[in-house]
């Protein structure tokens, strides 16, 4: 089983860092297969919100997003984690959120069984 963490923080050894990396070595420790991804390091652009999606094989955008999602739609199990500013998820965790957009105008289904 693969379990993906994809954590939203902009701070590499933040609290919600070290929270994600407690939960994937409690799962590693079972014989579990983990990644993390932190957003911060990579290039998600916001969606556009043209709508256009459907009509489109790929994101027009030339970004990372397609290579997380990729990742996150593989993925047995997925874990998001983000700290809360303003009362809401950082923004670099709303962007990915948004871009998820794309898998829905295509009806693709996450392989994920527990998220």
């Amino acid at each position: 089983m693969n379990i993906l963490a994809i954590v939203g923080s902009p701070r590499p050894g933040g609290n919600t860092s070290y929270l994600v990396d407690q939960a994937l070595q409690e799962v590693a420790a079972h014989g579990f297969e983990t990644e993390k991804i932190m957003l911060a390091r990579y290039r998600v652009n916001p969606c556009l919100g043209h709508e256009d999606c459907a009509s489109f094989s790929a994101c027009k955008q030339d970004d990372d997003a397609p290579w997380i999602l990729d990742r996150f739609i593989s993925a047995d199990a997925v874990i998001l984690g983000s700290p809360v500013y303003y009362y809401n998820m950082t923004a670099q965790m709303k962007a990915f959120v948004d871009r998820n957009y794309f898998l829905y105008k295509h009806d693709i289904s996450m392989h994920c069984s527990v998220a």
